[in-house]
């Protein structure tokens, strides 16, 4: 049985007509493929090596193909005029493929080609000899990724995109085009101020695939996270900017701050998601103040998903039950999830457990250290100031609340009621938020995410 692998596959779905020319065949598999699947009648396969060529023709042999012919020469050379109307060239780099084209098509109307490198040279070369760019996408394979160009000789229609000069015509309907983008941005932001003119076009395509509005990422979000969720207290949504605004990047983030606000100028990102609201309520602080005007004066956006993304189903308290193992999970007071653990731990152990999943140094306890815990209730954040949630633990037999940033008066009060408290850190049971936030919007917008490298816990253990 002949396997292909994605990127060999896609080249063979392009082959059309009655004889294939595989330039560059070296095992072979295309050509055998084309016959097999039917996508041509008679195969001539070339390559300059006689060793590459040898196993071409010996699969031929292996499978039968008698109607798979063997040629060894540079590039077109081995065939005669009009002898072929398809022609793969594939294995090598665009300067190559020029090289090979440059001296003549023999009349070879339809080329499939794949270039490893130079890529837009390719390109720029096709539109200036005249091709007509049928197709032209990107295939991710093992890690790498390889474009797919079917160009047509002598249709006297011309491509005038120079768009599709950097990115490829199709390439942005293509599912693998997400990656390729997310590759391309790594490249770039690592070569920086030395990034050559090519990668800068590339880059710039990539960041700006279509023309999305504000509002297209916020209507993402809130599909998942409505604002009819937040809390009465909450200032969740857009806390500054404008839903109509064209977008250029967005920037992923716990909180907004100063710092963060400049990461969004650096890396061209004019939305800035965060957990936290940039303000909250009507009466703005003078930190608020002053953030605000220096992310106005930036031009970029603030929106945020607060306690609507505590509440709703596979939001933070949904995602940290899951990290810990709950079963029978349900929502309880509020934005909280009670649940049962995998199994009965001590509440010296489950500290030290969700120690362990938060990556949190200064997680704390109140209560019998020896004491078995199973009835779980959990709530991100600052849950642990809330006393109705505590009095919801005493009447519903809940053996442990895990929350954060507890009060002495709650403490103290747990303590009398006989239960026992997990305290963690804020930032560390809400910066999960990013992972979340990426997994709603990554198949629509994943090349234009960044994720903040400033946004870090304020918090220094002594």
């Amino acid at each position: 049985m002949l396997r292909l692998d994605k990127r060999l596959t896609a080249v063979v779905n392009e082959v059309k007509g009655e004889v294939l020319a595989d330039i560059g065949c070296d095992h072979g598999k295309v050509s055998a493929a084309s016959l097999i699947g039917g996508k041509v009648k008679r195969v001539i396969a070339c390559d300059i090596s006689e060793d590459s060529l040898s196993k071409a023709s010996q699969l031929a042999k292996r499978l039968g193909l008698d109607a798979m012919e063997c040629r060894c020469g540079d590039g077109l050379i081995p065939l005669k005029d009009s002898e072929t109307d398809c022609a793969v060239i594939a294995g090598m780099g665009g300067n190559e493929i020029i090289s090979i084209l440059s001296k003549g098509s023999k009349g070879i109307k339809r080329f499939v080609l794949v270039a490893h490198r130079n890529v837009v040279d390719l390109r720029k070369f096709l539109r200036a000899q005249g091709f007509y760019t049928e197709k032209d996408y990107t295939v991710e394979e093992g890690g790498k990724f390889y474009d797919i160009i079917v160009a047509l000789a002598d249709t006297g229609k011309k491509s005038t995109d120079e768009k599709s000069l950097y990115i490829g015509k199709n390439s942005i309907d293509n599912p693998d085009f997400v990656k390729y983008s997310r590759y391309i941005r790594e490249k770039y932001e690592k070569l920086g101020v030395y990034a050559d003119e090519t990668l800068k076009k590339i880059y710039g395509y990539c960041m700006h695939k279509d023309d999305f509005k504000i509002k297209d990422v916020t209507d993402e979000i809130e599909k998942h996270a409505p604002l009819s969720l937040m809390l009465d207290f909450d200032s969740a949504g857009l806390n500054l900017g404008d839903k109509e605004q064209k977008l250029t990047g967005i920037m992923l983030a716990q909180n907004a701050t100063f710092s963060v606000l400049e990461e969004c100028v650096e890396k061209g990102c004019n939305l800035l998601v965060t957990h936290h609201p940039s303000v909250f309520g009507e009466e703005r602080d003078l930190y608020s103040e002053r953030l605000l005007k220096k992310a106005e004066e930036y031009g970029i956006n603030l929106y945020s998903c607060h306690t609507n993304l505590d509440c709703c189903k596979g939001g933070l308290n949904d995602y940290l039950a899951g990290l810990i193992g709950l079963k029978k999970v349900k929502i309880a007071d509020g934005c909280a999830r009670e649940g049962v653990l995998p199994q009965p731990l001590k509440l010296k152990d489950f500290a030290k457990t969700l120690a362990d999943i938060l990556g949190d140094a200064n997680v704390k306890y109140v209560g019998d250290g020896e004491k078995v815990i199973s009835n779980t209730l959990i709530c991100t954040g600052a849950g642990a100031r809330d006393d109705e949630l505590v009095e919801y633990a005493r009447d519903n037999v809940i053996d442990c609340i895990a929350s954060g940033e507890s009060k002495i008066s709650v403490a103290l009060k747990i303590r009398d009621y006989n239960l026992a408290l997990v305290d963690f850190g804020h930032y560390n049971s809400e910066i999960f938020c990013i992972d979340i936030f990426r997994a709603w919007l990554d198949s629509k917008f994943g090349d234009m995410i960044c994720i903040s490298n400033t946004d870090k816990d304020p918090y220094t253990k002594a």
